[in-house]
C-alpha cells in the first residue's frame, strides 16, 4: 500500500469514529505515513476490508497493530471464500497388486501373524511411493 492509499484508509477510519475527530490534520498525514510503512506488503483492498471489519468489530479507533490483525483474518477468510474444492486425483490400483501389498503390510506389522520388521513392502502401489 502506498502513500495515497494510506490516506484512502485514514479517511475513511477517521469518519467512521466520531471519537477521532479531534484529530489534526498534521494527525492524519502522520498517521496516513505510519499506514504506508506498517501496511506496505498488503494491498489497498484488504486493508480497506479490515478496516470495515474494525469498524462492525469495535466501539474504539483501531491501533496499527489491532489493524495488522484485522488483515490477516481478511486473508484467511478470503482465502477459504476463493478456495475452490478440488476433486480427488484417484488413479485405479490393480486388486492383484494391492491384495500383495496389503498381504504385504499385514505380516509387517504383525495384522495377524508375528510381526516382521524385514518384510519389503511392494514399491508403487500408493501414488507417493513413486
Amino acid at each position: 500500500m502506498n502513500i495515497k492509499e494510506a490516506v484512502k484508509v485514514v479517511n475513511f477510519l477517521h469518519t467512521a469514529y466520531i471519537s477521532d475527530n479531534k484529530a489534526t490534520a498534521s494527525d492524519l498525514a502522520q498517521r496516513a505515513q505510519t499506514y504506508s510503512v506498517t501496511f506496505a506488503e498488503y494491498d489497498l483492498e484488504t486493508v480497506m476490508k479490515a478496516a470495515q471489519h474494525c469498524v462492525r468489530t469495535s466501539r474504539f479507533y483501531p491501533t496499527p497493530s489491532e489493524l495488522l490483525q484485522a488483515c490477516s483474518h481478511v486473508r484467511l477468510t478470503s482465502m477459504s471464500e476463493q478456495a475452490e474444492a478440488q476433486p480427488a486425483r484417484v488413479t485405479p490400483i490393480d486388486e492383484k497388486v494391492l491384495d500383495e501389498y496389503l498381504d504385504a503390510f499385514c505380516e509387517w506389522i504383525g495384522f495377524g501373524c508375528e510381526a516382521n520388521d524385514d518384510k519389503e513392502l511392494p514399491k508403487g502401489v500408493l501414488p507417493y511411493e513413486t
